[in-house]
């Protein structure tokens, strides 16, 4: 709809972020500039079927990743003020 108003619409799929690490947020910002420096789409195509080992490792890698990130977050200390 937002492309049929005449926005430049750009698709982020929620597994292209377990590419990278919790640490790599450069990563992450040269993949979205790079994605804004391609042309937008107004339809999320569906990707090219994968196979049961890649689901599993797929699922493998979202796992760890957040597992990454559970322990980065322990290690971290919040302090509130008032």
């Amino acid at each position: 709809m937002l492309s049929q108003l005449g926005w430049n619409v750009y698709h982020v799929r929620y597994d292209d972020w377990f590419k990278f690490g919790p640490g790599e947020g450069d990563s992450k910002k040269q993949f979205l500039l790079d994605l804004l420096n391609s042309e937008p789409t107004a339809v999320l195509k569906d990707r090219d079927p994968i196979t049961k080992d890649e689901v599993l490792n797929n699922v493998r890698r979202k796992k760890n990743y957040l597992m990454q990130v559970r322990e980065l977050r322990k290690d971290k200390k919040i302090e509130v003020q008032f």
